[in-house]
C-alpha cells in the first residue's frame, strides 16, 4: 500500500492548494424601492469579496460615490492606505440612473455585518417630481469579473421586478420586458457551475460512488442526496428555515469525512468477509442525511438574490434542475467507470477505493479545520 498512500499525500498537498472556502462570493445584489415622496437604494455584497475586488484594483470610475458617505454608521472604515473607506468603495460600483440622471446619494447608511461577510450600503434620495422613476443600471457591482452577478430587485406600487444582471446581460433598463426565459436559463447555467465549480460538492458525489454497487444501489444513493437537497433548497429560499452559513460550511466538510470513513470500514469489512452485504452499505442514510445540509449551501448562491414573487420560483426551479444536470455529469461518466473496475480489475479497484477515500477525507478534515473560527 506505499504507492496508495504516497498518492493520498500527493493529493492532500494539492488540497492544500486549494481556497478552504468552497464557493465563489462575486455576487451582489442591488434593491430599489420607488415610493411616491423618495427612492430607495441600497446595494448589499460580501466585504470580503469587495476588499478582495477593491485591493486587485477594481472599479476605478463610479460617480454614484459622494462624500455624503461620511454620515454613514459608526461601524468602522478600514485603514488607509492598504484599503479604501469600504463604504465609499461599494458606493463607488452602483452605476444607477434614476429618469436619466446620476444617483448623488443625500444620506448615505453603511452597515457591516463581520461575522457574516456582509456589506450594506444604502440612501434615501427624495423624489421632487412625484412621478414614477424611470430606473436605469448600467453595469454589474463587479464588472472586472466575468462571473460575476448582480440581482437587481425593484419595488413599485406593490409590483416587483426581479432582474438577473450577468456578462451576457450586464445592463437594464425599466422599459425592456423581463425575459423570464432569459432568466431561467441563466439560473440553469449558474447551477450547473455551481456545482462543477464547488470542490466539496464533487467530492461528497464522489465519495458516495466510489465503493461502487449495482446500478440500483447507485441509483439509489443517487436519488437520496436528491431528494435530501432538493427540499432543504426549497426550504431555505421560501425563508422557512435559514441555518446560517458558519454552521453549514464546517457541516459539509464533515460530511465528505464521515462518507470517506464510512468507504474505508466498508471495505474493510468487505475483505474480511469476502462480501459487501446490503445491509451494511448506509451509503443511502449518508447521502439523505447529509445531502439535507448540502442543499442548504446550494441555497446560498439564492437567498443573496432576496428574490420575490414569481421570480423567485422559476429562479429556484431552474437553479435545482441545474444543480441535477451539474450532478448528472459527474455521475454519468464515473459510475459505470467504478461499476467495470470492480468486475474486471478487482484489486486496483480496492486500491483506488482506499486510496481516495483517505485523500478525499483529508480533504474533507481541511476544509473542516479552514471553515472553524478559532
Amino acid at each position: 500500500m506505499r504507492i496508495t498512500r504516497l498518492l493520498a499525500l500527493l493529493l492532500l498537498l494539492l488540497a492544500l492548494t486549494l481556497p478552504t472556502e468552497a464557493h465563489d462570493v462575486a455576487i451582489s445584489a442591488i434593491k430599489i424601492i420607488c415610493r411616491p415622496d423618495d427612492t430607495v437604494v441600497s446595494i448589499s455584497t460580501h466585504r470580503s469579496y469587495l476588499l478582495k475586488a477593491e485591493k486587485a484594483g477594481g472599479s476605478k470610475d463610479n460617480s454614484s460615490s459622494s462624500s455624503s458617505s461620511s454620515s454613514s454608521s459608526g461601524s468602522g472604515s478600514m485603514p488607509a492606505p492598504e484599503t479604501p473607506e469600504i463604504g465609499q468603495a461599494l458606493g463607488r460600483r452602483l452605476h444607477l440612473l434614476i429618469n436619466d440622471k446620476k444617483l448623488l446619494p443625500e444620506t448615505v447608511h453603511i452597515i457591516e455585518d463581520k461575522p457574516n461577510d456582509l456589506l450594506i450600503w444604502q440612501t434615501t434620495n427624495k423624489n421632487p417630481t412625484k412621478l414614477k422613476p424611470n430606473i436605469e443600471i448600467l453595469d454589474r457591482i463587479f464588472p472586472e469579473d466575468s462571473t460575476s452577478i448582480t440581482i437587481v430587485t425593484i419595488l413599485d406600487d406593490d409590483q416587483s421586478q426581479e432582474i438577473l444582471l450577468d456578462s451576457a446581460h450586464p445592463s437594464y433598463q425599466q422599459s425592456q420586458p423581463q425575459d423570464h426565459w432569459a432568466e431561467a436559463s441563466s439560473y440553469l447555467q449558474k447551477g450547473i457551475l455551481h456545482i462543477l465549480s464547488g470542490p466539496d460538492h464533487i467530492l461528497f458525489i464522489l465519495a458516495l460512488l466510489l465503493l461502487g454497487g449495482s446500478l440500483r444501489t447507485l441509483l439509489g444513493i443517487v436519488t437520496a442526496f436528491t431528494v435530501a437537497h432538493s427540499m432543504t433548497l426549497s426550504l431555505a429560499v421560501a425563508g422557512i428555515v435559514r441555518p446560517p452559513a458558519q454552521v453549514i460550511e464546517p457541516l459539509i466538510a464533515l460530511s465528505i469525512v464521515a462518507v470517506a470513513v464510512e468507504n474505508l470500514r466498508c471495505l474493510s469489512a468487505k475483505n474480511k468477509a469476502k462480501e459487501l452485504r446490503a445491509k451494511r452499505d448506509y451509503r443511502a442514510y449518508y447521502a439523505f442525511a447529509f445531502g439535507l445540509i448540502h442543499g442548504f449551501g446550494f441555497a446560498g448562491a439564492l437567498l443573496e438574490a432576496n428574490l420575490v414573487g414569481p421570480a423567485l420560483w422559476i429562479a429556484l426551479a431552474s437553479f435545482n434542475l441545474g444543480v441535477e444536470s451539474g450532478q448528472a455529469m459527474i455521475v454519468a461518466p464515473v459510475a459505470p467507470l467504478l461499476m467495470l473496475l470492480a468486475k474486471k480489475h478487482k484489486d486496483f479497484s480496492d486500491k483506488l477505493i482506499y486510496t481516495g477515500s483517505i485523500a478525499i477525507g483529508l480533504m474533507g478534515a481541511y476544509w473542516f479545520i479552514g471553515q472553524m473560527k478559532f
